[in-house]
């Protein structure tokens, strides 16, 4: 019940910032970076991403043709870039949530040789609270901000990418294509025991590995 309280009240005070999205971590890292700008880590390139947007069968797929955006490049390159993070690359953009849930699952199972596993030690996990800015226009799924671009990819990609639908995926990226972290917008971290976390979420198939990584 104080988990959900806290969750109910970060939103409830910042009914006016923007929306509160979640990201689940198994640590507490100092900061939030996106993967492409974390050391050692290379970004997917402009030319691949311009490659994607102008390949006529994937902008069909991307639903990059619909007459909302067409022709608008930087919308196109954004929810290329957007899609390439949510299914593993490293880029410039970060992975949120908007159920607090699917925050918890992320950080209690660890991924390693391909697949995702419960943890079961004792220790903890940590769920980000984090503001992301919606106060503006948005089209095709995609708010602007004076910061930042925040994606809710269930608006804009068709319901054949199955993945953020059950992950309730959202992802963010600063206006310019630059290593930046996005903490100042961070308002909260909640730490959670992985005892805690496991009571709460249970076995449902809708919090499975298979449905959430379709």
């Amino acid at each position: 019940h104080a988990f959900n309280q806290i969750i109910g009240y970060a939103k409830f005070i910042n009914g006016s910032n923007g929306t509160v999205l979640y990201r689940g971590q198994t640590k507490n890292h100092d900061s939030l970076l996106p993967s492409g700008a974390r050391p050692g880590n290379n970004p997917v390139p402009d030319s691949t991403i311009a490659n994607m947007r102008t390949d006529g069968n994937i902008s069909t797929f991307f639903n990059l043709d619909n007459e909302s955006i067409k022709g608008w490049e930087r919308y196109q390159s954004i929810l290329v870039e957007s899609v390439l993070q949510h299914y593993g690359a490293n880029t410039y953009c970060m992975d949120f949530v908007d159920n607090h849930w699917c925050a918890l699952w992320f950080g209690l199972y660890r991924f390693y040789n391909n697949h995702y596993f419960k943890r079961s030690d004792n220790g903890n996990l940590y769920v980000f609270l984090y503001v992301a800015e919606t106060e503006g226009a948005c089209v095709g799924g995609m708010y602007i901000g004076e910061d930042t671009y925040t994606v809710d990819l269930r608006k804009a990609l068709p319901s054949t990418f199955q993945r953020p639908a059950s992950q309730h995926g959202w992802v963010v990226r600063a206006k310019e294509r630059q290593p930046v972290s996005l903490d100042e917008r961070v308002i909260g971290v909640i730490e959670v025991s992985v005892n805690d976390a496991c009571a709460w979420l249970g076995d449902g198939a809708l919090l499975s590995e298979s449905n959430f990584f379709q």
